[in-house]
């Protein structure tokens, strides 16, 4: 289903893409995104929404926003007619963009989401499944946000090194084990064909 929609959905992000000329323009299946000059907004809105009708789209206004790198007082305030609230920071394709406030509270969900998942992978009855789930799906679940986020991002080592604890912790608790030695922890995030448990480190 999400193929066929971004094949239906590709002459549209083409003629829009036309229309604004030097704008960028990029789309996640149908999270669309335009970075341009604040006095080109309105036109920017029209054009999306007009190419979007023509393919049975409804633009939502209370789920778009403009992102101003700074505080928006410090820019040019879009026209009172534009139907977009105006903010320092974005969540885009599960990625947070701008303040570092904003980051750092995704951050503290993240990791919150993530102990409660590794609370009901413990809470499991079978070990074998537990621990398939932790190396599945659990260590895996924020390698894509380390991946998109700069390695230079404020506060995204100590992220990576708590969710690499937790996922240890975790895996103490589904072999019986209150703590892991240091060597224990190093082997576990070795690869298996090294003798490793496969839990990959952040």
């Amino acid at each position: 289903g999400s193929f066929l929609f971004c094949l239906g959905f590709a002459p549209a992000l083409q003629r829009i893409r036309d229309r604004l000329g030097d704008c960028f323009l990029g789309a996640e299946i149908d999270d669309l995104v335009v970075t341009s000059a604040p006095q080109l907004l309105p036109n920017c809105w029209d054009v999306v929404s007009e190419e979007l009708h023509r393919v049975n789209i409804q633009v939502v206004p209370n789920k778009s926003k403009v992102m101003l790198p700074q505080h928006p007082s410090a820019h040019p305030s879009p026209p009172e007619n534009l139907p977009i609230e105006v903010t320092d920071a974005l969540t885009v394709v599960g990625i947070p963009v701008g303040s570092i406030h904003h980051i750092h509270s995704s951050f503290r969900k993240l990791k919150e989401r993530h102990q409660r998942f590794l609370g009901k992978i413990c809470q499991l009855p079978s070990t074998q499944i537990a621990f398939l789930m932790l190396r599945y799906c659990a260590v895996a679940r924020n390698i894509y946000i380390c991946r998109s986020l700069p390695p230079n991002t404020p506060g995204v080592t100590d992220f990576c090194e708590q969710i690499d604890e937790m996922n240890i912790d975790c895996l103490g608790q589904i072999a019986g084990c209150r703590s892991l030695s240091l060597p224990q922890k190093c082997q576990a995030r070795l690869p298996t064909r090294l003798g490793g448990l496969g839990l990959t480190s952040l």
